[in-house]
């Protein structure tokens, strides 16, 4: 087997960014931003063939593909291929992970805003558009909505969908263990 650095490096597929690192002499996969320790282990399968265990694409064969000079140039997962990226192109990769949500500063004052114009649209329940007049950034009440679990955005402007029902039991990409958000549609 190659030295587990050989294959350390940042891989891309659209915007999903994934960083093979060596941890401890033992090969490692995550997305940025993941805390040390819950990275997901690469172990050997065969040459250049690796299990995923652990996170979202659990069990998943990750496979190292070589040019002609020998070189990574690729790195397919459970059917999604990612690219390597070179280090000095890695901050040019349009991705939108590096969007920080803005943070909710909630006063009293824009609580009881909040949470009577919540209630007022949970009294319509008519999914039309929000009268908003509130001297507040609009993102600011859609985190407080959010934040409350009693409704589900789906960003459609299909007048047709009125009822949700779950359609699995995870939005996160390739997941077998049935843990995480529900999805409907």
């Amino acid at each position: 087997m190659a030295h587990p650095k050989h294959y350390t490096d940042v891989y891309c597929w659209m915007d999903v960014i994934l960083n093979v690192q060596e941890v401890n002499d033992q090969l490692t996969i995550a997305i940025p931003g993941v805390p040390k320790g819950y990275e997901a282990l690469l172990e050997l399968d065969k040459t250049d063939h690796f299990r995923m265990r652990g996170g979202p694409l659990d069990g998943a064969m990750v496979v190292f593909v070589r040019n002609e000079s020998d070189e990574i140039t690729t790195m397919p997962a459970d059917g999604l291929e990612f690219t390597r990226i070179p280090p000095k192109s890695v901050n040019n990769i349009p991705t939108t992970e590096r969007l920080l949500v803005p943070n909710l500063d909630l006063t009293l004052k824009k609580e009881v805003a909040f949470a009577e114009l919540l209630q007022t649209l949970m009294n319509i329940a008519d999914g039309n558009w929000i009268d908003y007049h509130l001297p507040y950034p609009k993102h600011e009440f859609i985190q407080y909505v959010s934040a409350q679990d009693i409704v589900i955005f789906h960003s459609s402007n299909n007048t047709d969908i009125d009822i949700f029902t779950p359609v699995r039991k995870s939005i996160e990409l390739g997941d077998k263990t049935g843990q995480g958000n529900l999805q409907a549609t």
